[in-house]
């Protein structure tokens, strides 16, 4: 019964850092996403200014 119980941690410890590392993953995409959109706004508020 041991070894299911170790195996059994250890699948669930892995999926417990997936879910993390996916979410990590998640929040650094959308802010570069965030960033980029900044970034394009700004462009065509200094374009439409006439800077």
């Amino acid at each position: 019964m041991l070894k299911v119980e170790v195996i059994l941690g250890v699948i669930a410890s892995s999926i417990a850092i997936l879910a993390f590392f996916a979410k990590a993953v998640a929040n650094v995409r959308r802010g570069r996403r965030e960033e980029h959109a900044r970034k394009d706004s700004r462009r065509r508020s200094e374009i439409s200014s006439g800077e």
